[in-house]
C-alpha cells in the first residue's frame, strides 16, 4: 500500500491526547465556555482538557464546564457570574435561579460584591441542600414567580427584586430597582402589588420600591441618590432640561431652591469606547468642561461632581455636597442592612463592573 500509515492504538492516543484547545476547530462555544459532552464534537480528548487546566489555558468553571483563561481574565464579575449560571443550568436545567443569578439573566446592575456561587429558588416542600457553587433558598415559589428566560429559569423581575432587597443594602438595592422601572420590566404598582404578600424582609423591600425611580440613568446616580437619602439631604430632580443655545442638556440631579446642579461622573464615559464614540479621552474631559460651563452660565447655578469612591465611601460625596452648600435636612436614617464597608472604606470599581 501506499501513502501515510494509518495511526492506531497507543500512538493515535497519545496525539489527541496531546492536542490543546488551540488545535479545535470550535466555532460556537455557548457564552465563551464549552462543556464535557461537547468534547468529541470539538475533537478535543478529556486529558487534553486536564493538561490545558493544569497549564494555566483552561478555567473550570464548574465540574464539567470549561472557559478560555483569556476569556475568564478579561469578564467582569457580572460575567463571570453569567458564565457560572450557565453552566449551572447545563447540570441542574430545572433549576430556578434567584437573587444575584437571576439578576444577571434580567440583566440588571447591581453594586457590590458578585457572589461566587449560583443562586437558586426552591419551594418549601422540596427543599434540597445547597451543594458547592451553588446555593439553595426555601423561601418559597409559586408558578407565577418563574419565568423562563429560553437558556434558564429563573425568579420574576418582581420576586428577584424583593430578594435582593432582602441581602443587600437599601443604597445597593436602588440600582436594579431603578433599571427595571426605567427599562419596562415592571412598574412601581407592579412591585408594590407583589409585595402585599407577607414574607421575611418586606419591609426592606417595599421601602426600595416606594424609593427607585427610573429616571435615574445609572447604576452610580442610583447609588448617590440612595445615598443622598440616607444622609438627610432634600430629595433632588432628576435629569432636568436645560436650553443652551441650541443644545438641549440634562443635568444628573438638581436643587433649583439651593442653586445646586449635582453630577456623578462614573468612569466609563471617560474610559468605554462606545460611550466616547470617536472622541479621545481627552476630548471627553474638554467636551465635559464645556457642556458644565454652559450650563454654569444659563443657570447661575454652583456645581458639585463626585465619582464611584466619593459615593461608595459615604463621607466624600456628604462633604462635597455640604461644600457646594446644600444643607442636611433632617436626620439621617439608618440602614438595617449596612452601608457596606464603613464610610471610608475603599472600593474597587474595575473589580466590580462599575466603570
Amino acid at each position: 500500500m501506499t501513502g501515510e500509515p494509518s495511526l492506531t492504538g497507543a500512538t493515535a492516543v497519545a496525539l489527541m491526547v496531546d492536542r490543546t484547545l488551540q488545535d479545535a476547530n470550535v466555532t460556537n462555544w455557548p457564552a465563551r465556555m464549552f462543556l464535557v459532552h461537547e468534547l468529541p464534537a470539538l475533537d478535543l480528548h478529556p486529558r487534553s482538557v486536564s493538561r490545558a487546566i493544569e497549564r494555566g489555558e483552561l478555567i473550570r468553571v464548574k465540574r464539567g464546564a470549561y472557559c478560555p483563561r483569556a476569556v475568564w481574565d478579561a469578564a467582569t464579575d457580572p460575567e463571570r457570574h453569567r458564565l457560572r449560571v450557565n453552566a449551572a443550568a447545563a447540570a441542574h436545567p430545572n433549576a430556578v435561579f434567584s437573587h444575584w443569578s437571576a439578576a444577571v439573566l434580567h440583566g440588571l446592575p447591581l453594586i457590590g460584591p458578585w457572589p461566587s456561587t449560583v443562586h437558586v429558588a426552591a419551594d418549601r416542600a422540596s427543599g434540597g441542600r445547597s451543594e458547592v457553587g451553588l446555593t439553595r433558598h426555601c423561601r418559597g415559589l409559586r408558578a407565577d414567580e418563574i419565568v423562563d428566560l429560553g437558556t434558564a429559569r429563573a425568579t420574576s423581575v418582581e420576586r428577584t427584586l424583593a430578594d435582593l432587597s432582602t441581602v443587600q443594602p437599601f443604597r445597593f438595592a436602588a440600582s436594579p430597582a431603578d433599571y427595571a422601572f426605567r427599562a419596562g420590566q415592571t412598574t412601581r404598582d407592579a412591585l408594590v402589588a407583589y409585595l402585599e404578600a407577607p414574607f421575611r424582609g418586606r419591609s426592606r423591600a417595599l421601602q426600595v420600591a416606594e424609593f427607585a425611580d427610573g429616571r435615574a440613568e445609572t447604576p452610580g446616580e442610583s447609588l448617590s441618590r440612595a445615598t443622598m437619602h440616607l444622609l438627610g439631604f432634600p430629595a433632588p430632580l432628576l435629569q432636568v432640561r436645560h436650553v443652551t443655545g441650541t443644545r438641549a442638556e440634562f443635568t444628573d440631579f438638581e436643587w433649583p431652591e439651593y442653586g445646586v446642579i449635582g453630577e456623578f461622573d462614573g468612569l466609563g464615559k471617560y474610559l468605554r469606547e462606545e460611550l466616547r464614540g470617536n472622541r479621545s479621552v481627552a476630548e471627553v474631559v474638554i467636551d465635559e468642561k464645556k457642556r458644565e460651563d454652559r450650563l454654569r452660565r444659563s443657570s447661575g447655578r454652583t456645581f458639585a461632581r463626585w465619582g464611584w469612591d466619593d459615593a461608595l465611601r459615604i463621607t466624600p460625596l456628604r462633604d462635597i455636597l455640604i461644600e457646594s452648600g446644600l444643607p442636611i435636612v433632617r436626620a439621617g436614617l439608618t440602614d438595617s442592612r449596612g452601608l457596606y464597608g464603613g464610610p471610608d472604606r475603599p472600593y474597587r470599581t474595575r473589580e466590580h463592573g462599575l466603570a
